[in-house]
């Protein structure tokens, strides 16, 4: 829904340049949630989102030989065994009290607040699948590939723009939201080289050789530490704390054919679009840690010790005597930087009849940095009925180039709520993810100059010739 010129300051989130397309005079962005899960790594049979969200005390106590006798019915934990590229994606965003006004024809000024948090994994090597963990021999080498896994939750403050530029021909727009970012928690995991290990007597394992960066915030490691010595999360433990600052920016680009003959002057034939989303970073450095663990010599170390240990920060003294022979020598600097999930979007859409258009959206991620987490990629078909009161879509998206989901979406008045994967809320053999999204906005009916009635309809404009 956020390719439709009634969406206002949802379309910003793909492309600012959207916003200047707006037919209402302003408009408010109440609240706004949506989420994004993805694995290749596991599932659960026999599930579907309503029944994991009526499992999830049990969920977070289950093991991997659950039997249907369980509290968890018929739903079991598969692994995946084949030789699919292993990834795990998380996205969520809870957009805050959001605003935009247009100024005369041609101008759009608005302010946005969102929280977030994305964590992300690709490539992860093929030594972590269960089978071959489960089947891992003694004293027979193995090679853990080049690694990068992370975790970033932040908010965002921005002052957004847009500009409309109407002529005889095509129409140009121009759009960009500039973002103070507020840094909450992280934590990155990264390899910068394939580490050789194999697992010895009595439990004990040996490392010839690594390269491995470790970096996050501490502010809550409590919470870590008592999570791992009950097996539960207390949420009340849990204190937001901004560790570092930063900043992103999104801008955005609009071309657009409208239409003259019969049609209103805000619509358009045709609009093509492309942006860049998400890119900025964030300079922690509250409560913040950057570890190096590098050695090209033969380390056995037991596994036993870091078995019983929970709190982080012992595990980490333990790597230090381990690998470097005393405690906090892995330590390197009490800061560290880490870049959002940076993305070019490209968009199209076409109207086929007055009310019905399609349109398609690709969103590639452009990874920067050496601590990132990474957007995922989309390639969607949009079919999309649209009025002034009224709207609903099916896309059919490709996730990372291998999986495809259908979705649905409406918007009533000033509620939106839709998924990209209708599928994950029926039961279904192998539940490996979901996503949701619900937004609640208010906006203007009139547009300077121009009324609406209930069609979405303005006063018409013919396109007059010179000879």
């Amino acid at each position: 829904m956020r390719t439709e010129k009634f969406a206002g300051l949802s379309a910003a989130a793909l492309n600012p340049a959207q916003t200047a397309f707006m037919p209402h005079p302003w408009e408010i962005n109440l609240v706004g949630i949506d989420a994004f899960f993805e694995n290749d790594y596991g599932y659960l049979s026999h599930a579907g989102v309503f029944k994991v969200l009526g499992h999830l005390d049990d969920l977070a106590q289950f093991g991997d030989t659950l039997k249907s006798t369980d509290p968890l019915g018929d739903m079991q934990v598969g692994y995946y065994n084949d030789h699919r590229l292993i990834r795990g994606v998380f996205q969520g965003r809870i957009t805050g009290p959001s605003a935009a006004v247009r100024i005369g024809e041609n101008h759009v000024i608005g302010l946005v607040t969102a929280v977030r948090g994305e964590a992300s994994g690709y490539r992860l090597p093929e030594f972590l699948r269960a089978q071959r963990l489960t089947d891992r021999k003694r004293f027979i080498e193995d090679e853990v590939t080049p690694i990068v896994g992370g975790l970033l939750t932040w908010g965002e403050i921005g002052l957004h723009y847009s500009y409309l530029q109407k002529g005889d021909g095509p129409t140009f727009a121009f759009g960009i939201t500039p973002k103070l970012l507020l840094g909450l928690e992280a934590g990155f995991a990264r390899s910068n080289t394939s580490l050789d290990f194999c697992s010895t007597q009595r439990d004990s394992m040996a490392f010839s050789r690594g390269d491995w960066e470790l970096a996050m915030t501490t502010g809550n490691m409590h919470a870590v530490t008592d999570m791992g010595n009950s097996g539960e999360l207390d949420m009340n433990a849990l204190h937001p704390q901004v560790n570092g600052f930063g900043a992103g920016i999104d801008v955005g680009f609009v071309i657009a054919m409208p239409k003259y003959e019969d049609a209103s002057e805000d619509e358009n034939t045709w609009r093509l679009g492309v942006s860049l989303v998400d890119f900025g970073f964030i300079h922690f450095k509250r409560r913040s840690e950057d570890h190096t663990f590098v050695f090209d010599s033969l380390h056995v170390i037991s596994s036993l010790d870091y078995a019983k240990e929970r709190d982080p920060h012992e595990i980490l003294d333990l790597g230090g005597m381990n690998f470097y022979g005393k405690t906090e020598e892995s330590l390197q600097k009490t800061s560290f930087a880490a870049f959002l999930p940076a993305a070019v979007v490209f968009q199209f859409d076409y109207q086929v009849l007055p009310d019905f258009s399609v349109g398609s959206v690709w969103v590639q991620r452009v990874p920067f940095g050496k601590f990132a987490v990474k957007h995922v990629n989309t390639f969607s078909f949009v079919p999309r009925f649209e009025r002034r009161w009224i709207s609903a879509a099916a896309p059919v998206s490709l996730s990372d180039w291998r999986s495809v989901r259908v979705g649905f979406s409406l918007r009533m008045g000033f509620l939106t709520v839709g998924t990209d994967n209708l599928n994950s809320y029926f039961i279904q053999q192998q539940f490996t993810g979901s996503d949701v999204y619900v937004g609640i906005k208010v906006n203007g009916w009139q547009r300077s100059g121009h009324s609406y009635g209930m069609s979405g309809k303005s006063r018409r404009k013919i396109k007059c010739f010179g000879f």
